[in-house]
């Protein structure tokens, strides 16, 4: 039914751990969009393609957020998020922003490309440093500061990976991410939640699951993508994003890509499976009353399928 429990990354002892930080998106420095700095991979190209140009700007044009009412609407941008992607993880870190002429309508945008690292390490390392960035970027209107601050920062989050051991990502036995979210209150009474977030995967999320033991991922980009909207359960935000990343790993062969948003404000996760279209990156200025956590939705669910959740998740919690 759920497939066969899977890592989500595997281990490479052969490769040095690699990091690269870009910026984009809108800065007072700038009289429009500022000058792109550090989109030295294909991977951070692609992430300002699909989250920014295709994402972000297409919900702005449209007047999607625009047209919400005040209790639908998320005051603004502010929020990290997790990309990952194969062997690859890209961290990043976005905020309401302006141009030189006082435009406030698009974030600015800093993202780091790590390779050979662990989720957790890279999370540790990055995260902090992208909190330091936004407080110094957000301080000058100066452009020559602002790639100051990037080149200099850059530098050291490539000297901090030197002390970095390569290692897999996500390494956990199967079942440990569903076992430890079973026992979180946020996720409703008798694993109430669970069973909704578990029938939403297989009801909208049948093409990406394979028979058991397949794990054809090269099919992922022929496939619809989905979304869901899960609660934070109390935990940080690195935690957040590893316990229900874990989770996905465990349910989905490959695994697919992961688009992951934690608004700093707020107590929800937004996981987009697959590759993030418009329409899903509608999720980041869209409260609950808009789009409600996927562990909320009113499902009517057969008891065999609750049997059988129950079963899976009797097995993870033991």
């Amino acid at each position: 039914m759920f497939g066969k429990l899977a890592r989500i990354f595997r281990s490479d002892s052969r490769t040095e751990p690699q990091i690269q930080l870009a910026a984009f998106g809108k800065h007072p420095g700038w009289k429009d969009h500022m000058d792109e700095l550090g989109l030295t991979t294909d991977r951070l190209i692609s992430l300002r393609r699909l989250l920014y140009v295709e994402g972000i700007n297409s919900n702005i044009d449209s007047g999607a957020w625009r047209d919400l009412e005040p209790e639908h609407l998320v005051e603004r941008f502010h929020h990290i998020f997790v990309w990952t992607v194969g062997t690859d993880i890209l961290i990043g870190r976005m905020w309401t922003s302006s141009d030189g002429r006082g435009r406030k309508l698009y974030p600015m945008i800093v993202a780091v490309h790590c390779e050979n690292i662990s989720l957790e390490n890279a999370l540790d390392l990055v995260l902090p440093r992208l909190e330091m960035l936004e407080s110094r970027l957000t301080a000058t209107d100066s452009p020559d500061e602002v790639r100051t601050i990037i080149h200099s920062t850059g530098k050291v989050l490539v000297a901090l990976t030197k002390q970095i051991s390569v290692t897999g990502r996500l390494a956990a036995e199967p079942g440990h991410a569903l076992g430890q979210l079973a026992q979180y209150s946020e996720l409703g009474p008798e694993n109430q939640g669970l069973h909704r977030v578990f029938y939403q995967i297989e009801r909208e999320m049948g093409d990406l699951k394979t028979k058991r033991g397949d794990s054809r991922s090269s099919a992922v980009s022929k496939v619809p993508s989905h979304h869901l909207r899960l609660p934070k359960c109390g935990l940080r935000d690195n935690e957040a994003a590893i316990v229900w990343l874990q989770f996905l790993s465990e349910l989905l062969p490959g695994p697919p890509p992961v688009l992951t948003f934690l608004p700093l404000d707020h107590h929800w996760v937004d996981l987009i499976i697959g590759i993030p279209t418009a329409s899903q990156i509608f999720c980041l200025r869209a409260t609950t009353q808009r789009l409600p956590l996927t562990t909320e939705i009113p499902y009517t669910i057969d008891s065999e399928f609750i049997n059988q959740t129950n079963l899976v998740i009797s097995k993870a919690r033991a």
